[in-house]
């Protein structure tokens, strides 16, 4: 299920008993994990870093199964992103999951590195709220990092690879720079809604900030053209809230400017969407 970022609930408690994905498909659950070290009988897949991660990256967008991810050392989630086709990057995001390599046999997690989920952020994104669970150390626990150290928060035995973002968790898109070259729109007006979904039912992200954006495609829905301006963006075409700004298209003929000793041009042929420019050094000569 698709939900808003401005929706996400983090979890700041253990799972419940019953959760079905932290439980054992042999026990009635979804995970498809072995049991826990030390075993918690009500959520037994726990404890264990990658059991846990896997039952709440799909819990957080109530999947009711485990899409995504199945079981392997914390250390090559990051690598096996790009297997599931996840989006993956160094900047954090609610619902991502924090990935390190490395450790020792002495520490919790066996050398096999690290997984956690972010469940809360600063908004300057410094300071993350994590939840995670150890291999044949805890259960369950949150606890705040921040990236001082350039590898938040873990020490010199672990290695910090990056954050895997959860696809059914949509940000609100923001405004982008003017591009001649592609459809854009500007919305003019506060207090538009994009939502998910290209009609008045779908879930609301958030409003429009004043800006230009990409207009991506376009389809007719409650009296309304909608407009993509991101994956799972859309805005309506509202009288007075929203422009059009449609690619520029030159034709043989037309006269263009530039920033340099010579700044205007005629386009003196279009081939293969090859242009020749002709340089026009005078205002007369423009004008005829």
């Amino acid at each position: 299920m698709l939900i808003a970022e401005k929706d996400f609930k983090p979890r700041t408690t253990k799972p419940e008993k019953g959760n079905k994905y932290y439980i054992r498909k042999a026990s009635g659950g979804y995970s498809p994990c072995k049991e826990g070290k030390p075993l918690d009988k009500n959520c037994n897949v726990l404890a264990n870093c990658t059991s846990y991660c896997i039952g709440r990256f799909n819990e957080e967008t109530n999947q009711n199964a485990i899409t995504y991810w199945a079981p392997m050392n914390a250390e090559n989630f990051y690598a096996m992103a790009y297997k599931w086709g996840l989006e993956t990057g160094q900047e954090p995001r609610l619902g991502a999951i924090i990935c390190w390599s490395g450790g020792e046999p002495a520490e919790p997690d066996d050398g096999k590195g690290h997984v956690a989920s972010v469940e809360k952020m600063k908004e300057d994104k410094t300071e993350l709220t994590l939840s995670e669970s150890g291999w044949n150390s805890y259960i369950f626990r949150t606890r705040k990092i921040n990236n001082k150290n350039g590898n938040w928060g873990a020490n010199s035995k672990y290695k910090f690879l990056g954050f895997i973002y959860n696809p059914n968790i949509i940000r609100l898109t923001t405004p982008v720079e003017r591009n001649e070259d592609i459809n854009q729109l500007q919305v003019v007006k506060d207090k538009l809604r994009i939502r998910i979904e290209p009609n008045l039912k779908g879930t609301i992200l958030g409003f429009a900030q004043k800006g230009i954006y990409n207009d991506l495609e376009t389809c007719e829905a409650d009296g309304y053209t909608w407009h993509k301006v991101a994956e799972n963006n859309w805005l309506a075409q509202v009288d007075g809230y929203v422009e059009l700004l449609p690619k520029v298209e030159f034709k043989v003929g037309d006269i263009v400017t530039t920033k340099g000793p010579i700044n205007s041009y005629q386009i003196a042929s279009i081939n293969d969407d090859q242009v020749t420019l002709m340089p026009i050094t005078s205002i007369e000569n423009i004008e005829k």
